[in-house]
């Protein structure tokens, strides 16, 4: 082959090379745009079987025997009455700390808000990765806020870190768990204070956990053992329930000699929950 012909050639490569390049480039923007446009497009028709289906279980509970709603609301109100003595001593614990800020004269780091929302789409194939919700940009909130839902731990606070927020439209949003692969949060060990990192989790038969890497390797640590948010990161408020360290068979190990990682049993349970809070506003 000649000289020009070997410089065709190589033009030739560069070129298709360059076609191919900005074509992953808009496949990825277009991919991203379509699924906000889509999620929009969608959401009407989704909001509506929800309605519809809410309106069922309203007649559904018609159907129930008075005896049974009664009990159904004694058993409603004293949790109501646990949650407002709850809310109560934290409101004076909030007070205090604003206080102790004032007479010290230091700055409140962050502000949160909380946004209220339902689940209205899972996954089947993803159910523990992922799921969306009926809130979006419109309602104030961005992504990577937290998310929290119901504790199934017995939590005195009665929440627990579900995941973030992934990708948002106006009007509903992709919640990423903490399965995620791509779903970091600082963390804090409660009983020794470690501080490490949740990277991701795995899901076995119906249970989900979580994997705590990055602790220092001098420590103790036990299967039972509560996790929090360490509250270093600007998205998330520190003191929000994780889950606990394992007694899965060696779920508590030295990474290369290096750190220590767990396997963490979080603390919460898809499959009883309809209804999360995102905490957003922190940035």
């Amino acid at each position: 082959m000649s000289f020009d012909g070997k410089k065709y050639t190589i033009k030739v490569l560069w070129r298709v090379i360059m076609v191919l390049f900005f074509a992953v480039v808009f496949f990825q923007a277009a991919r991203k745009a379509a699924g906000r446009i889509t999620a929009d497009f969608y959401y009407p028709f989704v909001s509506s079987a929800i309605q519809t289906q809410k309106q069922v279980a309203g007649k559904a509970l018609l159907l129930e025997s008075k005896v049974a709603l009664a009990a159904a609301v004694e058993d409603s109100e004293k949790y109501i009455q646990q949650l407002t003595a709850e809310l109560a001593t934290f409101r004076a614990l909030r007070d205090e700390n604003r206080e102790l800020r004032h007479l010290l004269d230091l700055k409140e780091h962050y502000r949160f808000k909380f946004v209220f929302a339902e689940i209205i789409i899972r996954d089947p194939a993803a159910w523990e990765r992922r799921f969306t919700i009926n809130r979006g940009s419109d309602d104030g909130i961005a992504t990577g806020d937290c998310v929290v839902t119901g504790s199934s731990d017995g939590e005195a606070m009665g929440l627990a870190v579900v995941g973030r927020i992934g990708r948002l439209s106006h009007h509903s949003a992709e919640v990423i768990t903490l399965v995620g692969n791509d779903n970091r949060f600082s963390i804090r060990v409660d009983g020794n204070g470690a501080v490490g990192v949740l990277d991701g989790g795995f899901r076995r038969g119906i249970s989900l956990y979580g994997l705590a890497a990055y602790l220092p390797r001098d420590l103790k640590y036990e299967p039972g053992m509560k996790l929090y948010t360490s509250g270093l990161s600007r998205t998330t408020p520190a003191g929000l329930y994780i889950g606990r360290l394992s007694d899965l068979p060696n779920g508590i190990r030295t990474h290369n000699n290096l750190y220590t990682e767990a396997d963490v049993e979080l603390g919460f349970d898809l499959n009883l929950s309809r209804f999360v809070m995102v905490i957003t506003g922190g940035q």
